[in-house]
């Protein structure tokens, strides 16, 4: 044990970590903002406004998952960057023609969307989710690119820039009394901010690269990566609806308040992990795709440092939370957010396991394992349902249905942890690699 808590002490001090930093420093500033903001939003907009920012929310993440058919993640892998460009094309096609077609859908049918929802307030802004689905693509293509040339600097300003838009946008147009559309409006610029930092570091250092990009390459390159949209991309589906599933289910089955308890718990919740998981995972993923290619026993052997580090990362504020949500919640945002207090306390389990689990869950496409994510992600789908739905038959509380809900994701995160580390092994020892 002495060993091993040297070896990730020497990890922390190693040029890894300096580069997580880089991320996790342009991210962590961005946050602060975001976290500073949190007491003066729940003053400025209501727990009904927050339920409408849940679903709308719930909506645009689910498709984000997809947007450019999880070519994204393959960007990273090709040694060749023809290829590697070809996929970064092929994907923000991909991205049009999806927030095309989201927003054809919505003009059909949108009316009943918002009544599944009880969200009526949300039906002249849906608009706004195409909109926002393709800057938030187009962004993320552009981070997967500069990612490969690991140029971890210009990845942070955009988060930086991100928060910022998020939210002078939402407390701006609460103190003007703007009303949901002020929280819906700062969600879509915090996904699009950045996103031309990103365009124009790629187009001014790799435009000789892109212009070299065909039809027929761009075939070629589909049918190389054809795993990530064909397993992948359902997997993702799956993925995003375990995670935004109970916000929609949460208004339809309660009422828009209780979704907004949920929304709040989640984003404070979500706060610490998404910083975590950006200064980790984009790093790990850039180290990653290089060891799977030259060095695979290694991978083990970081997978492994990583993890140590993050559980001591993650350790104290799960136990915070656990402790002290239903207490500090009515000081920090006001007395009618008692009840996400415990949510959170509820909430804190599955906290731990994200930190810990979500930096290295890009190792299964790593290793273009999808069909062990898909299987992953539709169990833990069906285990949400279950819950949810057992909760809606039985006439359980929210506060028993965000519990339950809590313990089937920690076990179903510590599954995910194990099946990474299997594939690792596999990889490893395949004769391929020998």
């Amino acid at each position: 044990m002495i060993g091993y808590l040297r070896e990730i002490w020497s990890f922390v001090k190693g040029r890894f970590a300096r580069d997580a930093a880089t991320v996790g420093g342009g991210a962590a500033f961005g946050q602060l903002l975001v976290v500073a903001s949190s007491p003066i939003l729940t003053r400025l907009y209501t727990p009904e406004e927050f339920g409408v920012l849940a679903v709308f929310a719930a909506i645009v993440g689910t498709l984000f998952a997809v947007l450019a058919g999880r070519y994204e993640l393959a960007i990273p892998l090709p040694e060749s960057d023809r290829l590697a460009a070809s996929v970064t094309v092929l994907g923000f096609g991909i991205v049009l023609l999806i927030s095309a077609g989201t927003g054809l859908v919505l003009f059909l049918w949108g009316g009943s969307l918002v009544k599944l929802t009880n969200t009526p307030t949300l039906e002249p802004y849906l608009w706004l989710i195409p909109v926002g689905l393709l800057g938030a693509g187009g962004y993320k293509v552009f981070n997967y690119w500069v990612i490969r040339r690991k140029e971890y600097a210009v990845v942070a300003r955009t988060k930086v820039t991100q928060n910022v838009a998020r939210v002078a946008s939402q407390v701006g147009m609460g103190v003007g009394g703007a009303g949901a559309v002020g929280l819906l409006v700062g969600q879509v610029l915090g996904r699009v901010g950045g996103i031309g930092s990103l365009a124009a570091y790629t187009f001014r250092h790799d435009w000789s690269v892109l212009r070299t990009v065909t039809i027929r390459r761009m075939r070629y390159a589909a049918r190389r990566y054809k795993r990530f949209p064909f397993l992948s991309g359902p997997s993702g589906l799956l993925n995003k609806g375990a995670l935004k599933l109970p916000e929609l289910l949460f208004a339809s089955l309660f009422a828009a308040n209780v979704a907004g308890w949920l929304s709040l718990a989640q984003r404070v919740i979500s706060l610490p992990t998404w910083l975590v998981s950006q200064a980790i995972q984009q790093v790990y993923l850039g180290e990653a795709s290089d060891l799977a290619r030259d060095d695979p026993e290694e991978l083990g052997s970081l997978y492994l440092k990583v993890s140590g580090f993050l559980a001591i990362v993650g350790i104290l504020p799960a136990l915070g939370l656990w402790g002290l949500g239903s207490t500090l919640f009515p000081i920090i945002f006001g007395e009618g957010w008692v009840e996400a207090g415990y949510y959170t306390e509820y909430l804190s389990l599955t906290f731990f396991a994200q930190i810990v689990v979500n930096p290295l869950s890009m190792t299964l496409n790593v290793l273009e394992r999808q069909e062990l994510q898909l299987v992953w992600d539709a169990l833990r789908f069906v285990m949400v349902i279950l819950i949810l739905g057992g909760g809606s038959v039985t006439n359980m509380s929210a506060r028993t249905t965000v519990a339950l809900f809590s313990g089937g994701l920690f076990l179903t995160y510590l599954l995910l942890w194990f099946l990474c580390l299997y594939a690792i092994r596999v990889h490893a020892f395949s004769p391929e690699m020998k």
